[in-house]
């Protein structure tokens, strides 16, 4: 898959589930988005 746009758009929860099958939280962090990777 290839997906366009900000990270901001990119990097969502659903995305990286979906991409990745990674159970995450995106955060934010002092204006960033932080992306926390539950194992």
């Amino acid at each position: 898959a290839v997906l366009t746009g900000t990270p901001e758009e990119v990097f969502t929860v659903h995305n990286i589930k979906e991409l990745f099958d990674m159970d995450v939280d995106v955060l934010d962090y002092e204006g960033k988005k932080l992306i926390v990777h539950h194992i």
